[in-house]
């Protein structure tokens, strides 16, 4: 009796190990996904924020679209709610979605940019002859 109980047994070893393996690759799949999505996310985020500061310093929605092409990922859809001194943007793909909110800068009507950017060459902090000091540098931060 006991040689055919042990003829019955044969191969569930291998049947365990099987399900066992299966079990933990089908745990370490969602594991994966789970970190593509989380990394997707942050690229939306990413990309809303861009594009958020962009419609803020008054550059065209077009600038914006192209910042999220690059930084979102594959078929992502920039959707922008503009407020009289504000604007939000919506980045999303798929049901990954990420917003970002910007206060319009005040943009000077005869250059045509925002708050004395061209008066300014990159790389020099000091402030447009004219300007106060104070005018420049962001408070509380």
């Amino acid at each position: 009796m006991s040689t055919r109980a042990r003829l019955d047994d044969r191969g569930s070893v291998t049947v365990e190990l099987a399900l066992t393996m299966l079990t933990a690759l089908l745990v370490l799949a969602c594991c994966a996904e789970g970190v593509l999505t989380v990394v997707d996310h942050l690229r939306c985020t990413d990309a809303a924020r861009e594009a958020a500061r962009l419609i803020a310093r008054g550059d065209p929605e077009s600038e914006a679209r192209r910042a999220v092409d690059r930084i979102a990922p594959e078929n992502a859809t920039l959707t922008v709610t503009r407020e009289p001194d504000a604007a939000t943007v919506v980045v999303a793909v798929s049901w990954i979605k990420a917003s970002a909110y910007a206060v319009l800068e005040d943009v000077d009507p005869e250059a045509g940019v925002a708050g004395g950017v061209a008066d300014r060459a990159p790389g020099n902090r000091d402030p447009p002859v004219g300007r106060a000091p104070s005018d420049d540098v962001p408070l509380g931060g």
